[in-house]
């Protein structure tokens, strides 16, 4: 159990480090090659005096084996309308998304993450939406596929609930 848990928290670790290194722009570009089946929205909107800020949003891709360890594949920049990815179906990737924000006058800036597992069933396409409105963010998966339930909702999954195997 203890094991587990400093597993984990180490991964958490290395996740927040990988957040705080992309102000330096270590970040790759995620090739995206694989058939498109993610559909991401984005709506972000500051909350900054006269609208003197700014929010940009990405998601980082992870491959998740087995042994629930992830392997870094790539950043997508989300820049509002639509973005299509492609992640590998029936294999579990960790999808973190990211929300950065500055402000003109204040001089501040943040970084706020929301990630989740999904292991995309083959022949299902999936609606994100992404969006930072007021300092609030949010992450919703849909599920399209076929057959009775045509669309559902995805729950999402933090990287700890990943079960080794």
């Amino acid at each position: 159990m203890q094991k587990k848990l400093k597993r984990n928290l180490s991964l958490g670790l290395f996740i927040v480090a990988v957040f705080l290194i992309s102000g330096c722009s270590g970040l790759k570009t995620y090739p995206n090659t694989h058939k498109k089946n993610l559909s991401i929205s984005t709506e972000l909107k500051t909350s900054a005096f006269l609208g003197l800020g700014s929010v940009k949003a990405s998601m980082h891709i992870y491959n998740v084996d087995s042994k629930c360890q992830t392997e870094y594949m790539g950043t997508v920049k989300l820049y509002g309308k639509k973005t299509e990815v492609g992640i590998p179906s029936g294999k579990t990737s960790f999808l973190s998304f990211s929300f950065d924000t500055s402000s003109f006058f204040g001089g501040t800036s943040g970084s706020v993450t929301n990630g989740t597992l999904l292991k995309p069933r083959k022949g299902n396409t999936y609606d994100i939406t992404a969006t930072y409105i007021d300092d609030i963010y949010n992450v919703e998966i849909f599920r399209i596929g076929k057959g009775r339930y045509k669309k559902q909702e995805v729950e999402s999954r933090s990287l700890s609930e990943c079960k080794a195997k």
